[in-house]
């Protein structure tokens, strides 16, 4: 009998794509889940049976160990002195791109070394730990208008990340 094995969900692959039942009427094959953390599905299904429905696997891909930060929300613009907004966000996902959600890891924040004006100083909690692998800084503030400001990214052994430019604007006087 052959056993036609195809991915549902997550992508990955079944190789072989088809194999032939042994004497015990088992059929083999190996599934690898795809890079996705998250659901996978497979099936298995008799080749051309109308009457026996396929049989269905399941497992969830998990993250790998944290590797690199990236920014999942930059600052755009701001107002010097005044907390950026909206809040700035720094992910940890493992070298696959997915969200380590169990991450623990602390992650500091720091504007980029020669961008905006000289002498800035960058206020607020620059020290976040990740909640389910994301850091939020709700409170930053930068006191010196100017433009292509960069704010980098860091945590110890993790790839760093630098957020895109933005612009401080002038406060009220």
């Amino acid at each position: 009998v052959t056993v036609v094995w195809s991915v549902t969900v997550g992508g990955g692959s079944v190789t072989p794509a088809t194999s032939t039942t042994n004497a015990a009427g088992l059929a083999f094959a190996i599934w690898t889940l795809g890079t996705v953390a998250g659901s996978n599905a497979a099936s298995a299904a008799i080749q051309g049976s109308t009457t026996i429905p396929p049989v269905a696997f399941g497992a969830t891909g998990l993250a790998g160990q944290p590797s690199k930060l990236i920014f999942t929300v930059s600052p755009v613009t701001a107002t010097a002195g005044a907390a950026i907004s909206p809040a700035v966000q720094v992910t940890a996902q493992d070298a696959l791109g997915n969200t380590v959600t169990n991450a623990t890891t602390s992650i500091t924040l720091a504007v980029t070394s020669g961008t905006g004006a000289a002498g800035v100083t960058l206020g607020g909690t620059p020290t976040r730990a990740t909640v389910s692998g994301i850091a939020t800084f709700s409170d930053l503030t930068v006191d010196k208008a100017a433009t292509g400001y960069t704010l980098t990214g860091s945590a110890s052994g993790l790839t760093s990340a630098t957020s895109g430019a933005f612009a401080v604007n002038p406060g009220a006087a």
